[in-house]
């Protein structure tokens, strides 16, 4: 009797909490977000963009983001994982093997980190500047400053990667 009992709350388990404890406020968001996206594809009859979604449920972009990788299953190395960019399919430990990808890798990671140690103000102005491809006045009316002090923040924030890299 003990036996099967125990496999059954093992596969409960595993089946609605998963492999990853995510907090159920967090799972409560994920399935809010999912009926929205749902909802919306049938209004709008193709997949909204994050943006929309933000805007039905007024939640901020990177928080439906993050809920949304929260509750992303875990991937595996072993798992197929397909390259666009070279049309190839592979698993996963085979792209991250690859030269080309682990130096990328490294590099975002290293970036990634520096960006960390920045303070807001300027990892947000780099992050619009070169990662969104904004331009300084759309920055500075973000920011509500000149566009004279946006440029000053991205020489500063440019200085102190420079700086952190050379280390």
């Amino acid at each position: 009797y003990a036996v099967p009992m125990i496999l059954g709350e093992i596969r409960r388990f595993m089946r609605d909490d998963g492999m990853i404890r995510v907090q159920r406020s967090v799972k409560e968001k994920n399935l809010l977000i999912r009926r929205t996206q749902e909802n919306l594809r049938r209004e709008l009859g193709q997949d909204p963009t994050v943006e929309q979604i933000a805007q039905a449920l007024q939640m901020e972009r990177e928080e439906i983001v993050s809920v949304l990788e929260a509750c992303q299953p875990p991937r595996y190395m072993e798992d197929l994982f397909s390259n666009h960019e070279n049309n190839r399919e592979g698993t996963l430990l085979d792209h991250l093997a690859a030269k080309e990808n682990s130096e990328t890798l490294l590099e975002k990671l290293s970036l990634q980190e520096a960006l960390e140690h920045l303070p807001e103000r300027e990892r947000f102005v780099l992050t619009q500047r070169f990662f969104k491809e904004e331009t300084q006045a759309i920055i500075a009316n973000k920011l509500g400053i000149s566009q004279v002090q946006v440029s000053r923040i991205e020489k500063n924030a440019l200085k102190r990667l420079r700086q952190e890299f050379d280390v």
